[in-house]
């Protein structure tokens, strides 16, 4: 099958061992990426720094009571015969950041078939009654990892109204379902449509807190 890529990259700062990774907060998972039939390692961290956004409020001031967490950190490592690991890329400004109010569950999943998928689901405690993950799912293909598919659910806590719209980039088709989550007798809708073909985005080229469409 023909592939389309696109070669849009993002410039990289310090690369962090994995040592220290892992001694921040960060979450990980293991398996065969690049399908050489040995376990890869992929890592999420965030710094321990506390950091404060100078977001400016209506009178042109400093909010003070915004905090921002540190910007979180990805990181890619394969496996090698010899049971260590060998760093391949750092990704350093595609992560949504989490603050005082809104807060992210970030987690990875590597599929038997060596698909990577990155699952951001987002939650503020003030300032909006709704909820939302966006799952982004990458496979190493021709030296890099490319975005075959990406869905969003988005949930209303006050109404309990669903959205999920998700995009197969190898078949090119897009899937809308819509229902409610507290009221069983709206019927649950589907429908499937074509999207236009474009290139296959890289993991880097786009942030996480955006949509790729």
């Amino acid at each position: 099958m023909l592939l389309i890529v696109s070669v849009v990259a993002m410039p990289q700062s310090a690369t962090h061992s994995l040592k220290v990774l892992q001694s921040w907060q960060h979450t990980e998972e293991k398996g065969d990426l690049n399908k050489d039939g040995i376990n890869d390692l992929v890592i999420i961290a965030v710094p321990p720094e506390e950091s404060v956004a100078s977001r400016q409020s209506d009178e042109g001031e400093e909010d003070e009571d915004f905090r921002e967490e540190p910007q979180p950190v990805l990181s890619i490592f394969w496996g090698t015969p010899q049971g260590q690991y060998r760093h391949y890329k750092q990704y350093d400004e595609i992560l949504p950041r989490g603050n005082n109010t809104c807060s992210y569950d970030r987690e990875i999943t590597i599929t038997d078939r060596g698909s990577l998928i990155f699952s951001m689901s987002l939650w503020c405690s003030a300032g909006s009654y709704g909820t939302s993950t966006d799952t982004f799912t990458f496979r190493y293909q021709n030296g890099d990892f490319f975005l075959i598919g990406y869905e969003t659910d988005e949930f209303s806590r006050n109404s309990g109204e669903r959205r999920v719209y998700s995009y197969n980039y190898l078949t090119w088709r897009k899937q809308t379902v819509t229902d409610n989550g507290f009221d069983d007798s709206v019927p649950k809708k589907e429908k499937w449509e074509k999207i236009a073909k474009k290139p296959l985005k890289r993991l880097g080229s786009f942030g996480f807190d955006e949509s790729p469409q």
